[in-house]
């Protein structure tokens, strides 16, 4: 099933090489500049669609409508459509877990208890309790 990635973004600097954390979950850094959410359940700006490799060159950041979200790790529950999602340390979308966490969004795709890859997310970007 497609979804179109139409919503709104803004731009930042890069931090430096962002070529394989296209998809990611990104906050803002205290220079204006992309960085990975630093803490799990942490606050996040929006989605990294770019993938340059060289700092401080602009690059794209969706925080609403539908995007494409990388998800999952290792040891990672599974993820079923409807289900809340919120970030890891790494930048990765996890189901969210616990009493107050900041949700990136709600999982429009499904993916199996210990793996990745990338489903699309209607982002909501707010602060929650699950």
């Amino acid at each position: 099933m497609a979804y179109g990635q139409s919503g709104l973004f803004l731009t930042l600097d890069s931090s430096g090489d962002l070529g394989a954390l296209q998809y990611c979950i990104f906050d803002v850094s205290t220079a204006m500049q992309t960085e990975l959410t630093v803490t799990a359940d942490g606050v996040a700006i929006g989605i990294l669609h770019d993938n340059t490799t060289m700092s401080g060159v602009p690059v794209s950041l969706q925080f609403a409508g539908v995007s494409p979200v990388c998800c999952g790790t290792t040891g990672t529950a599974a993820i079923n459509p409807g289900d809340l999602i919120s970030s890891s340390t790494a930048g990765v979308g996890l189901p969210a877990a616990g009493t107050s966490v900041f949700i990136i969004g709600e999982a429009l795709g499904s993916l199996s208890s210990g793996s990745s890859g990338i489903i699309p997310v209607k982002l909501i970007m707010a602060h929650g309790a699950t």
